[in-house]
């Protein structure tokens, strides 16, 4: 009786070691097949895998563990993507502050083609006190300018899909 309960016990932990994660991102920035190469080229460098769906815009990463995971979704934004999670995973979002400045240095977000560049311009553009930016096409880096919160401007520029880290 004590084999088979041994047994059982390394049976079960065999399993939970097979376990998979996986984490569904909504209102990822996905306008064109070079976005999605482009995402799932950086998940499957981690050992993870990628679903993307461009109607949706939505993306589903399956990882072997929740440290895999966690790599994955670090590659994700670093490509220059966002997208909102439920549960423990989500994409870390650059912090800023809420004070008004008058000029900000951006980058790393994906823009591949037109339909990038005017998603990220719309983003910007939507924010309140942004007089003037340098986003242009092909381009990762760009800058904000006008009388805006830090804040606002990342938080809009993740509602639109899109990742970016304050150089």
């Amino acid at each position: 009786m004590k084999k088979l309960a041994i047994a059982v016990l390394m049976l079960l932990s065999v399993f939970q070691l097979q376990a998979e994660e996986k984490v569904e991102l909504k209102g990822v920035h996905l306008c064109c097949n070079g976005c999605v190469k482009a995402i799932d080229k950086a998940v499957q460098k981690t050992g993870a895998n990628s679903t993307c769906d461009k109607k949706k815009k939505t993306v589903v990463v399956t990882a072997k563990d929740a440290a895999a995971m966690k790599k994955a979704l670090g590659a994700v934004a670093s490509s220059g993507y966002y997208g909102s999670s439920e549960g423990e995973y989500q994409i870390k979002q650059a912090k800023g502050s809420d004070e008004m400045v008058s000029k900000i240095a951006l980058g790393g977000f994906h823009n591949c083609c037109k339909k990038c560049t005017t998603g990220m311009t719309k983003a910007v553009e939507s924010v309140s006190g942004v007089k003037k930016h340098s986003v242009a096409s092909k381009k990762r880096d760009f800058t904000v300018e006008g009388n805006f919160k830090v804040s606002e401007l990342l938080n809009t520029i993740n509602e639109h899909g899109f990742s970016v880290s304050v150089q």
